[in-house]
């Protein structure tokens, strides 16, 4: 064998050997990260957090291409939901009540706020299209998009539901003239869907304020994420 092949074979298992070192320490990197290897993940401290206030009023973009304030809403009952334009199935059905609810009580002076889990791709363009296959009215029914981590701290913070990218609850918040929320009902169940009616009339009825600890409507049950089944409160 040759000094010059001998050179290129070293050269080339010297090539080797690198791209070996390098794969594993990539992988390894990937591999903590992920949490699938032996070494803890990573921790984050909250510290950064602590000096931020809870979020109380919020500023996102309806489908018109204008601002929407929720200080708007004072003075109004209004429900709101969160969905997405691209879900298939749950969002089309949740919405399809909330048009039926649209329907009775925005004559009456509800007003509905969806508010997108999926604002990189529900632009108000796409909310405008999404809006209109449901008929939604201009004035009674708002369909809103922003920032994702705006849109978290809103569902977290002021409305107390899990929010993240295309992941919501599938309840509707009652939120009374003083922006205060009163209740949130699930809409697939019969009697939490009448209990959310009557909390509105009764909502729509009042002219001052209740005191504090009357601040919540009591709903006729609850719906079990768990077992996926509606549990009727019992009566005292």
């Amino acid at each position: 064998m040759n000094k010059t092949l001998i050179l290129a074979l070293s050269v080339l298992l010297f090539a080797g050997g690198i791209l070996m070192i390098v794969t594993a320490a990539a992988y390894h990197g990937r591999a903590t990260q992920d949490g699938e290897s032996g070494a803890a993940p990573p921790v984050y401290e909250h510290g950064d957090w602590k000096d931020i206030p809870i979020l109380e009023q919020f500023t996102l973009t309806e489908r018109s291409g204008e601002l929407f304030h929720s200080k708007e809403m004072d003075g109004e009952v209004w429900v709101v939901s969160f969905f997405f334009s691209s879900c298939p199935s749950i969002c089309r059905q949740q919405n399809t009540r909330v048009a039926e609810l649209a329907r009775e009580y925005g004559p009456k002076g509800v007003t509905f706020v969806n508010i997108t889990v999926d604002p990189e791709n529900d632009t108000p363009a796409v909310l405008r299209k999404y809006a209109h296959s449901f008929n939604a009215d201009e004035e009674d029914w708002l369909f809103l998009t922003g920032d994702l981590l705006h849109i978290r701290r809103i569902g977290t913070e002021i409305f107390q539901l899990p929010t993240d990218q295309q992941a919501h609850s599938e309840r509707l918040i009652v939120v009374d003239r003083w922006g205060k929320v009163r209740d949130n009902f699930h809409w697939r169940e019969y009697e939490d869907f009448t209990a959310m009616k009557k909390a509105l009339d009764e909502l729509l009825a009042e002219t001052e304020p209740p005191v504090e600890a009357e601040t919540k409507v009591e709903p006729a049950g609850y719906f079990d994420e768990e077992t996926g089944r509606y549990i009727r409160n019992e009566s005292p």
